[in-house]
C-alpha cells in the first residue's frame, strides 16, 4: 500500500491514457445498460403513441388579409410643416406588424371569447365550445377561453407582400371557419374605430391650427392695410421692400390657412368613412380533412428522447456502483494505515527514521484486494 513520502507518477503520457480509460468506462457503462436504454426508448414510444392517437383531431382554417384604405400624406401637410405646423397625413401605426399584433392580442381574443358565432347552423357562443369548469365565474371563464384561443389562433405577417395570414384550429371544420371569420370581423371593427378616432383627433387639431392661422392672416392683412394707408404714394426703395415683405407674409398666411382648412376637412371625411381597413385576399377556407397527426415523426422523437434518458440513467447507476467500489477500497486502505499508525505509536522512535519509499509495483501488490478484502504483505520497516 502507499505510505507517507511515496512519489506519485508524473509521466505526461498518463493523461491520454486516463482519457482513453474514461471513454472506455463510459462505453462500457452504456453497453452494460443496453437493456435499460432499449426498454426506456420503447416505453417512450408507447407513451407518445398513446397520447398522439388519443388526442382529438383538429381542423385548421386559413385566411389572408391586407391593410387598405389608409390616408396618404398630401402635399398640404408638407406645406403646413414649412410653417412649423404638424398636420398628420394618416395613422402611422396602421402597419402590417401592428395589424398582426392586434389580431393575436389578448384583448381581441377576450372579445372573441365573449362573442357568439351566428354563422354556424345553430348560433352558439364561443365560450360554450370549451368545457366549463365547475365554480368559475363569467369573467374567469372568458379569460380561460381567451387563453385557449391564444393557442388555437396563429397570426403571421409577411412584410414583403403585406399579407397577414390567420390560422385557426378547432375540433370542427365549421367552427374553425366561423372563428376565423369572426376574428377578422372583430379586428376590422377595432381598426376602423381606431382610424376614426385618429382622424377625429387630426380634424380637431387641424381646426385649432386653422383658427390660429386665420388670426395670423388677419394680422398680416391689417399690417399691409395700415402700411398702404400711411404710404399712399412712395418711391423710396425701403418702402417698396417693406410693401413686398408684407405682401409675401399675407400670401404665406393665405396658403397656410388654405392647407389647414383642406386638411381639417379631409380628416372629418376620414372620421366618417365606413370602409373596412382589412381587405380579404384569401377568404377563410373550410378544411375538408383534419390536420395530420405526425405520428411517425413523434414516435421517432420519442424513441430518441427515451434512448437518451435511458443512457443517462445507465451512466448514473454505473457511477453509483463505481463510487461504492471506491468507498470499499478506501475503507480497506484506511484500516491498514490505522494498524500501522498504532504500531508506530507503540514504538515512537521509529517515527524519527525516514520512511521507506515503496516502488509503484510494490504499492500495487500491497493495495487491498477488491474481491476478498484481504490486504497485501506488511510493508513496514523491520
Amino acid at each position: 500500500m502507499l505510505q507517507f513520502g511515496q512519489t506519485l507518477p508524473t509521466d505526461d503520457t498518463e493523461l491520454p491514457r486516463e482519457q482513453q480509460t474514461s471513454m472506455l468506462a463510459i462505453i462500457t457503462a452504456l453497453l452494460g445498460a443496453r437493456h435499460l436504454i432499449v426498454r426506456t426508448a420503447l416505453l417512450a414510444v408507447v407513451i407518445v403513441g398513446a397520447f398522439t392517437l388519443t388526442a382529438p383531431r383538429v381542423f385548421v382554417s386559413t385566411s389572408g388579409v391586407v391593410v387598405q384604405g389608409g390616408r396618404a400624406p398630401s402635399s398640404l401637410s408638407g406645406l403646413a410643416a414649412q410653417f412649423g405646423v404638424n398636420v398628420s397625413g394618416g395613422d402611422a401605426t396602421m402597419t402590417v406588424p401592428f395589424v398582426a399584433s392586434l389580431l393575436s392580442s389578448p384583448e381581441l381574443l377576450r372579445h372573441l371569447a365573449a362573442d357568439t358565432l351566428r354563422s354556424l347552423s345553430t348560433a352558439q357562443s364561443v365560450a360554450s365550445l370549451y368545457d366549463a369548469v365547475e365554480g368559475e365565474g363569467a369573467a374567469q371563464r372568458i379569460d380561460r377561453v381567451a387563453r385557449a384561443l391564444s393557442k388555437d389562433v396563429r397570426v403571421a405577417a409577411d412584410p414583403q407582400t403585406g399579407v397577414v395570414q390567420v390560422r385557426t384550429a378547432a375540433q370542427s371544420a365549421e367552427v374553425a371557419t366561423a372563428l376565423t371569420t369572426r376574428l377578422l370581423t372583430l379586428g376590422d371593427s377595432a381598426l376602423v374605430a381606431r382610424r376614426r378616432q385618429s382622424a377625429s383627433n387630426d380634424a380637431r387639431y387641424a381646426a385649432e391650427q386653422q383658427s390660429r392661422a386665420a388670426r395670423s392672416l388677419r394680422d398680416a392683412e391689417n399690417a399691409l392695410r395700415a402700411f398702404l394707408n400711411a404710404n399712399r404714394r412712395f418711391s423710396a426703395p425701403s418702402l417698396q421692400l417693406e410693401q413686398d415683405r408684407l405682401q409675401r407674409e399675407v400670401g404665406a398666411q393665405q396658403a397656410l390657412v388654405s392647407a389647414l382648412t383642406q386638411s381639417a376637412e379631409q380628416a372629418r371625411i376620414e372620421a366618417e368613412r365606413p370602409t373596412p381597413v382589412l381587405g380579404i385576399v384569401e377568404p377563410a377556407s373550410v378544411p375538408s380533412s383534419p390536420e395530420p397527426r405526425g405520428l411517425v415523426s413523434k414516435l421517432l422523437l420519442g424513441a430518441v428522447g427515451g434512448g437518451i434518458l435511458g443512457a443517462c440513467l445507465g451512466l448514473f447507476l454505473a457511477a453509483i456502483a463505481r463510487q461504492a467500489r471506491t468507498d470499499r477500497q478506501v475503507g480497506g486502505a484506511f484500516t491498514q494505515i490505522g494498524r500501522e499508525t498504532l504500531a508506530d505509536l507503540a514504538r515512537p522512535w521509529r517515527l524519527m527514521s525516514a520512511p521507506r519509499v515503496i516502488p509503484q509495483a510494490d504499492a500495487e501488490r500491497t493495495r487491498p484486494s477488491s474481491h476478498d478484502g484481504s490486504s497485501g504483505p506488511d510493508s513496514r520497516a523491520a
